[in-house]
């Protein structure tokens, strides 16, 4: 995404103004699509001609052949604003560098100065760094420095999060990652293929659409999100058509390079099959979704947007009274329905396997009684409205049965 014109300095302002000079000879305050060409080589950016056609036309529409000065500022931020483009990262990283050590180094200390204003948890830094540095040198290099930012985005994948994954194991996912490049309304993936691929969106956005003639978009997908994780583990058809929305730099790793990683790491390829599955199952147990006419692909999508929590003993979970906008699957220990008295009633106890919380994706409804964790605690995946909504919108004959047999259960509580 490129930065507003007021986030830029001065001096910034006043160097790019004296290379679109470069180009606008007559003074007319804008410069031909040829020209912008030329100046973003002084830039040392070489785009294609696909990818200037697209810049045009995102930035200058249809209607117009020449770009304005405001216009060129916010193709040159963006271009170098990404939120992993080399040029950005080496410019952060060459600012951190210190005197006492070789070009090209960085110390940890200057390093933390770095991090915290991306990643608040230095103790997570500090443990990744651990693995770029093994050797406990206390420095770390620009190539390190890469590896490590694209580390955290490789384990932002919850199903790469997953308890027991070492760091060589990510490390090696980290070394597979390709760059490609997309111009606006390029279809990234199509509905229905077979899906032999991963996406991290670097910069720029795509959006989940469908395969009409004039394309409902679903849901849109920025900066550091991703997409196609199952088709790494399951070769599962698409759900659904992505394009890119806009201009946009991507990583890609495919099947065939993360098979090849789990021929290395075995260990770590069975805890991501068995937690897929596991995350399959427990959508699949919620009979809700498992009525007459919900499509596999529909469960699938559900369970791509779990999420892990861990809560302690006694901990509340959900507040009776509370607007519900999650729903709850037990996967280790257990959870206990309670009374909101000073000594509380146990009503009920889930055990693993067990859910809670469904209706509250459909309808907006308070919760009914107040839940806590149970007396070992316990990890639960949620599943958030938000997300339940973002999967509905491609499955419409999905959603519209699971809402009647909401509708016939809540009618049902309320008698």
């Amino acid at each position: 995404m490129s930065r507003a014109i007021n986030d830029i300095s001065e001096d910034d302002l006043k160097e790019f103004q004296e290379i679109f000079d470069l180009a606008d000879t007559d003074k007319g305050g804008s410069i031909s699509q040829e020209e912008l060409k030329t100046l973003l080589g002084v830039l040392k950016m070489h785009p294609t001609d696909e990818q200037m056609n697209a810049m045009m036309k995102e930035y200058c529409g249809d209607s117009t052949e020449e770009m304005t000065f405001l216009q060129f500022v916010q193709v040159c931020t963006k271009q170098v604003d990404t939120l992993y483009a080399p040029a950005q990262l080496s410019k952060a990283f060459r600012y951190f560098e210190t005197s006492e050590l070789p070009t090209g180094w960085m110390t940890y200390n200057r390093l933390e100065e770095l991090m915290s204003e991306v990643c608040p948890d230095f103790n997570q830094v500090m443990e990744i760094m651990t693995s770029v540095d093994p050797d406990n040198t206390g420095k770390i290099n620009y190539q390190m420095y890469i590896n490590l930012l694209n580390t955290e985005l490789v384990r932002s994948v919850p199903l790469f999060n997953t308890k027991g994954m070492s760091r060589r194991f990510i490390q090696a996912l980290v070394a597979k990652l390709q760059p490609r490049t997309y111009k606006f309304g390029d279809y990234i993936v199509r509905k229905s293929d077979i899906g032999r691929e991963m996406f991290f969106v670097l910069s720029g956005f795509v959006e989940v659409v469908s395969e009409d003639v004039n394309p409902k978009i679903f849901a849109t997908l920025g900066e550091g999100k991703f997409f196609g994780e199952i088709a790494l583990i399951f070769e599962k058809r698409r759900s659904a058509s992505v394009r890119a929305g806009s201009y946009c730099d991507l990583y890609v790793i495919n099947q065939k390079d993360y098979v090849e990683v789990s021929r290395v790491f075995p260990n770590e390829a069975n805890i991501i099959r068995s937690e897929a599955l596991k995350r399959l199952n427990a959508t699949k147990s919620v009979d809700l979704f498992n009525a007459p006419g919900i499509s596999k692909k529909f469960v699938t999508a559900l369970m791509t947007k779990l999420q892990t929590r861990s809560y302690k003993v006694a901990e509340i979970i959900v507040k009776k009274g509370d607007v519900g906008l999650e729903m709850f699957f037990v996967t280790v220990g257990s959870v206990e329905i309670i009374s909101e008295d000073a000594t509380p009633i146990i009503y009920a106890t889930l055990s693993e396997g067990k859910f809670f919380g469904e209706i509250a994706l459909v309808f907006e409804q308070r919760r009914t009684a107040t839940v806590r964790s149970g007396p070992t605690g316990c990890d639960l995946y949620v599943l958030d409205r938000k997300d339940f909504k973002e999967v509905s919108l491609q499955f419409p004959r999905e959603i519209a049965l699971i809402k009647k047999e909401a509708e016939k259960r809540l009618q049902a509580q309320q008698k």
